[in-house]
């Protein structure tokens, strides 16, 4: 299989990025599940990314899908978790239908 770069190449990209200060790098991948997920190297670690190719550990990615997981949760579910007194599934659904978001019921006033 072909290399994408050659030594050329990453000399290049190696020079051009200490010339401009560059400090970090994002790479940019999608995990198996299909979302876009990203890390960052440093400076330092860019010649090694080039050269040896960049490995990510996959067991990251099981922490990734927990945290998306739980923002996938329904706003009444977490309404009634939170014990509020007089607030069951009934009310919580009402007012996750309402507020939509927790950040919109966060900005909600006391009316």
């Amino acid at each position: 299989m072909p290399e994408a770069f050659d030594d050329k190449d990453r000399e290049f990209v190696l020079n051009q990025a200490r010339e401009l200060g560059v400090r970090f790098i994002r790479m940019w991948f999608t995990d198996i599940l299909g979302f876009l997920k990203s890390f960052a190297i440093t400076i330092e670690e860019l010649e090694n990314a080039l050269y040896d190719a960049h490995l990510f550990d996959g067991a990251a990615i099981e922490g990734f899908a927990r945290i998306e997981e739980s923002k996938g949760r329904p706003l009444r579910r977490l309404l009634v978790a939170l014990g509020i007194p007089r607030v069951g599934g009934e009310t919580a659904r009402d007012a996750a239908v309402h507020f939509g978001a927790m950040d919109a019921l966060r900005a909600a006033g006391l009316e």
